[in-house]
């Protein structure tokens, strides 16, 4: 487990996905509304679309429901990956909310690999988000691959750099899944 010295105080309202690696900069996420591009996919015979209200509704069924079974999520922004982050670290937030005996961690794919994992975690953790992966670089897409075989019942969530993140995932992780494609945000208005 990541010891986080008693000296460190910073104000989050989920400290418990802080010590499990949650970047600080991204735990005002849940207070956006999240908005997602609409995907054009080759299903080999034509263009399937996956439109953004769809991908909309699945962010909302990830948030709000208790997960039954694994899957993989993936995420994709571009040219940055700001909000492909937020976006998963939205639903870490909610995640927690709906499945409180979920043990969740956020590792990077350019510092861990499975073994790490299970000597930090010494458990098999229910939801494991997988940052810093890029189209551009093949040692965080190595490790992925192999934190995603070494947990294949856990819940991954896998925010990339990627103009198209069903091709990402298809293509170069090798796995299919729910996809979510970030266009934008908007802070939500309370009333």
């Amino acid at each position: 487990m990541i010891n986080v010295p008693k000296s460190f105080k910073l104000k989050v309202d989920k400290p418990g996905l802080l010590r499990k690696g949650l970047p600080y900069a991204f735990h005002e996420a849940y207070k956006y509304d999240y908005v997602f591009k609409t995907l054009n996919i080759s299903n080999g015979e034509g263009l399937t679309t996956i439109s953004a209200k769809k991908q909309n509704q699945i962010y909302h069924d990830l948030c709000t429901k208790k997960i039954m079974k694994p899957i993989i999520v993936g995420i994709g922004a571009f040219p940055t990956d700001k909000g492909c982050n937020a976006t998963a670290a939205s639903l870490l937030y909610h995640m927690q909310d709906s499945n409180l005996d979920f043990r969740i961690y956020t590792f990077s794919t350019l510092l861990v690999t499975p073994r790490e994992i299970e000597k930090i975690t010494g458990e098999t953790p229910e939801i494991i988000c997988l940052m810093d992966l890029d189209e551009e670089c093949p040692f965080g897409i190595e490790n992925a691959k192999a934190i995603i075989s070494a947990y294949r019942n856990s819940v991954l969530i896998l925010p990339a750099v990627t103009q198209n993140i069903i091709d990402f995932l298809r293509n170069i992780l090798h796995k299919t899944g729910i996809y979510l494609q970030f266009s934008s945000l908007k802070r939500t208005k309370t009333v």
